[in-house]
């Protein structure tokens, strides 16, 4: 029992040095954890401080929106010269005010651990007071013990820039698809590119249809009193940025008004109205013509980089498919209101059907032949009962190729009183599928048909109409000449006496040409077989 008690009372401090030794061994691999810990916090800071300050993107931490970290990326994108001056800075100030409300709303929610967007755009303000689009990643982190914001802040000002720019194109082009006046579209194409640089005055003058003048397209914001100056500019090879531009058909920059001896003569009208630099670029056709000019005024002396280039491309394009477009409708117009005019006032008749013999459109001529008192009421008749043999239409219709004329077709055709005409056709079928129709000029020739009796009258009048024609060609070929020779005479610079007798010379012989034309178009029409 002693032995005992005594192992007991022994046995004590061994178990008890036991635990301390395995609560010491316990300690010991503890501290050799949190060390390796410390020693892999130390490199994953080091490593990521050693990323952050190599990345291309701008790194922030910031508390309450005051900076306490800052990468060199993000010190370059705000012009500073190192992070360190960015430290301590509120962040609300590199923010343009419009953003600032919004973005404190979103810092706010994410530190309270409320929901708020992880990216957004926004604007921010360099160090020299220009504005850049950056878009923001945010996320909470802990910072010395404390919430504090993590950002990366990437530039999209270029990538905005030609978003912007899309849109203006798109919005542009369709102002040009749906047509209109060219003066609207010009002024919102030049406020357009004027948005997207930083003191930008844009202008667009239009080449004048004698090709040697340039006239105001618009001008937004230049001064009308300079605009009204230049209007009507004569262009050459030292006129001015725009002059020289439409004269040589390339683009003129000039950086320095003041000592560029292409504007010497507009020098002292363009620095008084505060212009010192013009660069401008020929807006030309689809074929190259010259159509006008874009010209970019600044006020400070300046050469264009590589997005104004970009601007002048895009500008210039838009330009010349909105001036051409333009050309295209008044020239359709025109061409429109000429055929409508001979339309209605020929002396022939003239009408448009279908192949099934609906009438869709004639002139007064054409209803006074059949008879009726107006156009409206032939449109009410099918084009079959005006043939006195229902075949010869089928024959006519059988000569149409698209495309093709069937000339000088000869047929009888009966009136509304019933009584018989003869008329000579000239008609052709115009358009595709659905759209196809017949296009014809009508001849009353029943007087003519009356008094051809004999072989030998037809005959003689043919051969007096081939005598006239061949004698109408025969004079028209040197009295071209003459002509031609005349108006060269008449360009060329002269006195007084000389250009009097020139030009009356030159209309004498146009006024020959005209009848001998007339005489040989009269010729052809009414008596060639």
């Amino acid at each position: 029992m002693a032995k005992q008690a005594k192992r007991r009372r022994t046995g004590k401090p061994a178990a008890g040095i036991a635990a301390l030794r395995a609560r010491v061994a316990a300690l010991e691999v503890r501290a050799k954890a949190v060390k390796k810990a410390e020693a892999a916090r130390r490199e994953s800071e080091t490593r990521y401080r050693m990323l952050a300050e190599q990345s291309s993107l701008g790194i922030v931490i910031h508390k309450g929106f005051v900076i306490r970290y800052a990468n060199p990326a993000l010190a370059t994108l705000f012009g500073y010269d190192s992070p360190e001056e960015l430290i301590g800075v509120d962040l609300r100030s590199a923010l343009a005010p419009s953003d600032r409300s919004r973005v404190a709303e979103y810092c706010a929610a994410r530190l309270q651990g409320e929901p708020a967007p992880p990216r957004y755009r926004c604007q921010a303000i360099h160090k020299d007071g220009t504005r850049l689009w950056v878009e923001v990643t945010a996320s909470r982190v802990s910072w010395g013990g404390e919430a504090a914001v993590l950002g990366t802040v990437t530039d999209i000002t270029e990538r905005k820039r030609s978003e912007e720019l899309t849109r203006g194109q798109t919005r542009l082009l369709k102002m040009v698809a749906r047509g209109g006046p060219l003066p609207p579209v010009l002024e919102a194409l030049t406020r357009m590119i004027e948005e997207h640089s930083d003191g930008m005055l844009a202008s667009i003058l239009l080449l004048d249809p004698d090709g040697v003048h340039l006239r105001h397209g618009a001008a937004p914001s230049l001064p009308a009193s300079y605009t009204q100056a230049i209007d009507g500019l004569r262009i050459g090879p030292d006129v001015g940025s725009c002059g020289s531009a439409a004269y040589l058909g390339e683009p003129v920059v000039v950086s320095k008004i003041d000592t560029d001896i292409r504007w010497v003569p507009f020098r002292d009208l363009a620095l008084s109205h505060g212009l010192r630099a013009c660069w401008s670029t020929p807006i030309k056709s689809s074929d190259d013509r010259v159509l006008g000019t874009l010209a970019l005024y600044y006020r400070d002396v300046r050469e264009p980089g590589l997005w104004e280039l970009r601007l002048i491309d895009v500008a210039t394009q838009i330009a010349g498919i909105a001036i051409q477009r333009h050309g295209a409708e008044a020239t359709l117009r025109d061409s429109e209101e000429r055929y409508r005019l001979v339309f209605d006032r020929n002396l022939a008749g003239v009408f448009r059907s279908t192949r099934a013999g609906r009438v869709l459109d004639c002139n007064a001529a054409f209803a006074r032949l059949l008879g009726h008192p107006s156009p409206e009421a032939v449109l009410a008749v099918n084009a079959r009962e005006f043939y006195v043999d229902g075949a010869d239409r089928e024959r006519m219709l059988a000569r149409l190729r698209p495309g093709e004329t069937v000339s000088n077709h000869e047929m009888q055709w009966r009136r509304t009183d019933g009584s018989v005409v003869s008329v000579l056709l000239n008609i052709q079928e115009v358009g595709h599928g659905a759209s196809a129709c017949l296009e014809g000029v009508v001849i009353d020739i029943t007087d003519r048909k009356r008094f051809e009796n004999t072989e030998r009258e037809a005959a003689a009048l043919r051969s007096v109409a081939h005598l006239a024609n061949a004698t109408a060609h025969e004079i028209n070929n040197p009295l071209a000449v003459i002509v031609g020779r005349l108006t060269m005479l008449d360009q060329r610079e002269s006195g007084p006496s000389e250009r009097e007798w020139v030009t009356k010379a030159l209309t004498e012989a146009k006024r020959i040409q005209q009848i001998v034309h007339r005489m040989y178009e009269i010729t052809r029409l009414e008596y060639m077989p």
